[in-house]
Formats: structure tokens, sequence, C-alpha cells
């Protein structure tokens, strides 16, 4: 695992982004005026704000839109707040928080509907969104999470969350070049900055696992970009096997380039992605909030009965007995009055006397 840093990058210098792989970067700024005069539009949400959009990225504009910030942070406790414009449909609403299900079911992360939180997540339908598009990481002010009628099914729910919890494109990741060549096409010659912001690779990243070709952040072999009013192509392919890397197995997925290359785009969230998630979120212990429980360590509070670690902590659970009958915990942690968990994943304890 590597500590990234936050960075403000001239648009000469190789942009640092976030790469699914669990990668994060905060405080990045980019010049608007440049990518908006090469391509870029500026979108707004329901309520107002304003974004420069770089294929599905929302950037707040700042500096009366001169400059635009890419947050990229990690969201508090790991409790992410979101709440559902008048545009998103009852089924739509399910579908968007079975996605966000998928990234908690891996990860200490919370999703909370709330619509009175500061910084929280606004989810909206919008044919002019592409297929989607979304703020990285955590902004601290209501941050928009787009996407378009016909775009509900597939990947688009979930890779969309990826980007909010703060996840960028896996083909950004550190060690691109020694995985992948981009064949730039015309975009990399008539949009140069806007093609430096979006494929590129980091210079610098925090808890990143290995490169993931199966990831749910991968762009296709082939993706596009508008430059100047015109798309233009892209073309990525594989020039090695996907690495070796936590968490074991994930090394299976593809085992030669061509493969691999195959699988870019994938529609499932992959290994290295949940693992990713787990590596700047922990895990979470989750457990009856009427039960005092004293827990080992360093927990962070993740809400109501539920306490977060780091991946691989080992915990002591303590419970107090009570009117004199012993406390036995069960659940993922079994013991009289006192257990130990390993976190190689989310947990529930439960107690009876």
């Amino acid at each position: 695992m590597t500590t990234g840093k936050s960075f403000v990058l001239a648009l000469t210098s190789t942009f640092t982004s976030v790469a699914l792989s669990g990668s994060f970067d905060a405080g990045r700024e980019v010049d608007a005026q440049r990518l908006r005069a090469q391509g870029a539009p500026v979108v707004r949400d329901s309520k107002g704000t304003e974004y420069l959009q770089i294929d599905d990225v929302l950037i707040p504009l700042t500096r009366a839109g001169t400059k635009a910030i890419f947050p990229g942070r990690a969201w508090p406790n790991g409790v992410v707040y979101y709440e559902f414009s008048s545009s998103v449909t009852s089924d739509q609403k399910k579908i968007f928080e079975g996605a966000a299900a998928m990234w908690s079911a891996v990860s200490a992360l919370t999703f909370v509907e709330d619509n009175k939180q500061k910084g929280r997540i606004l989810v909206e339908t919008d044919s002019g969104a592409g297929c989607g598009s979304s703020v990285v990481g955590y902004g601290g002010n209501v941050q928009a999470l787009k996407i378009a009628p016909h775009c509900w099914s597939g990947r688009t729910p979930a890779h969309e969350i990826g980007h909010a919890i703060g996840l960028a494109h896996e083909h950004q990741h550190t060690k691109q070049e020694t995985v992948i060549e981009i064949d730039g096409g015309e975009l990399e010659k008539t949009c140069p900055d806007l093609y430096r912001v979006n494929y590129h690779p980091l210079t610098s990243s925090n808890s990143e696992t290995a490169y993931d070709f199966a990831s749910i952040m991968h762009y296709s072999s082939s993706s596009s970009l508008k430059c100047k009013g015109t798309s233009m192509t892209v073309k990525i392919k594989a020039i090695a096997a996907q690495p070796a890397g936590a968490p074991a197995g994930s090394a299976n997925a593809c085992t030669a380039a061509s493969d691999c290359t195959k699988l870019m785009g994938a529609t499932k969230m992959s290994g290295r992605d949940a693992y990713g998630a787990a590596q700047r979120y922990g895990y979470r212990i989750n457990y009856d909030p009427a039960v005092a429980l004293v827990f080992s360590g360093t927990p962070v509070s993740c809400g109501k009965g539920c306490a977060s670690f780091a991946v691989g902590a080992k915990v002591v659970v303590t419970a107090q007995d009570s009117n004199g009958k012993k406390a036995r915990l069960a659940g993922d942690c079994v013991g009289v009055g006192t257990c130990e968990l390993a976190m190689d994943g989310n947990k529930k304890v439960s107690v009876a006397y």
C-alpha cells in the first residue's frame, strides 16, 4: 500500500488522479478555461451547482468558473449521505441502493439517505449526462451523481458510485505504462489537455492495489471523448497479464494480454475493487447498540451499532455481564465475556445472557 498526498498541479504536469484499486487523491486543481476551450462542457445539477464534465467525471467549478477542484477525499467515517432528486423513479432508487449495497458489503462503507447533511450526493436522472457522471470523492457540499434514463441498467450505477466514494478510472493507475498501451489518436494531438486529464497515469496514490483489468472502473478497450465538438476514439491495449497482488486469486482474472484486453470494461465488481474499497474504508463490526460492547484498538464509529477497523486488524470484543448472568458472544465472534476477531471482512456480533 502506498500513501498519497494532496497536489495542486499545472496543466503542463502529468495530472494526478485516482484509480479504482483503492487509490485516492485530494485537492487536484485544473484549469477549467483551457479544458472548456477544448470541449469539456459545463453542466448543472438541479440545485444550480456548476461542474466541469470530463467524460463521466464531474469537477465542481470554483473561482467564477476559472478553476475546478477535484476533491477525491474519503467520506468521513465511511458514511456516505445521499438524496434523490424528483427526477429519479422508485425503480431507479432501488437500483441505486442495490449498487450502493454492493460497495457496502465489501467494506465498512455505510450509505444513508439524508437530505439534511451538508456533504451529500444528489442522485439525478439526467438525459444530458452521457451515460452517467459523478464527482470523485467527498467534496463537503451537495455533489451530483447523474445517470441517463437508458443507463440505469448495467454497470453504470456501481461505476458512478465508485467515483463518488473517491475512485477514478483504473487505466490511470500509477503502473499504467507497465501493463497497457494507449493510442490517443487525434484526441491527444488536438485536445492534449483533455487527453492528459482523462488518460495519463497517476503520479501518486493512496492505498492502491495492483493493476486490475477486471475492475468495474476500467475503460473498455475502445472509448471516445468529444474534442471541440467532435467525438474522437482512444484505444487501450493490454501488453501484460494481470499482475500479481492481493486479494488471493485475483491475479487469475486474465493470464494473457489478449484476454486482458477483452476483459476491459467489466460489468461486475472485481475482487480487487472490493479489496481496494476495504483498504481505504476498512471493515465493520455490526452489533446491537443497546448492548454495551468494548472494542480494543481504534474503532471508528460508522453509525449506530457499527464500528470499523483497518483491514487485518485483530479486535478483542468484550461484553459486560448483566444481573449476574454471563455475557455470551455469538455470530462471527464466539466466547463467554470476550472473544477475538480478525478483520478480514465485515462481521456481526450478538450477545445473549
